[in-house]
């Protein structure tokens, strides 16, 4: 069930593109007030997920999004090892007993 668009079918009235734009957005603020009335909100990390993932799916035909998740999981996965890297070597320096045990220097 997708509403998305491709920007020549969505365009093709613009002022109508504006205004449908300008009775979502509205709705969708109402619906984040109506969710703090209760104690909830979106994440901006989610919101982030959501711009991003909508652009590409806007944007980028299959190939191409193919290509930017590979690429995407391969930046993501250097981040992640860099991290736990940093991670470990502080437990090294701090003498956590199961750090040290993990750590292997070439003779």
């Amino acid at each position: 069930m997708s509403e998305l668009q491709t920007a020549s079918e969505f365009i093709a009235d613009r002022k109508a593109a504006e205004t449908e734009i300008k009775k979502l957005q509205q709705s969708n603020i109402d619906k984040v007030q109506a969710l703090a009335k209760y104690g909830k909100g979106i994440h901006p990390a989610d919101l982030a997920n959501i711009k991003i993932d909508t652009f590409i799916k806007s944007f980028l035909d299959g190939d191409a999004q193919l290509v930017y998740l590979r690429n995407l999981e391969v930046e993501l996965r250097n981040i992640l090892d860099e991290a736990l890297g940093q991670v470990r070597q502080s437990q090294i320096v701090q003498g956590v007993p199961e750090a040290v045990k993990k750590l292997y220097i070439p003779k």
